[in-house]
């Protein structure tokens, strides 16, 4: 699934760089990050729009997405994460 959501990133254009050690994706002065909440089981995007605040952790919670959300739903997650 993780895999999947890294796709859609780099498909579209951004880069992944490591921030304070995690994978970062990059486009222009959006950074988004995927992080996995286990009490909800569910991968979430978050968002940070300065390349400080993602060095600072200031990152905002853009959307979830299901462990069981098909390839249509993931996308469409994606795509809202991406506007």
């Amino acid at each position: 699934m993780i895999d999947k959501i890294k796709k859609v990133f780099l498909d579209n254009g951004y880069k992944m760089e490591i921030i304070n050690g995690k994978e970062v994706f990059v486009k222009g002065n959006l950074y988004q990050r995927i992080d996995f909440v286990k009490d909800w089981n569910e991968y979430i995007i978050e968002s940070a729009f300065s390349r400080d605040e993602a060095e600072k952790n200031l990152f905002e919670d853009s959307d979830f997405i299901s462990v069981n959300a098909t390839d249509e739903e993931i996308l469409e997650v994606m795509k809202e994460c991406m506007d």
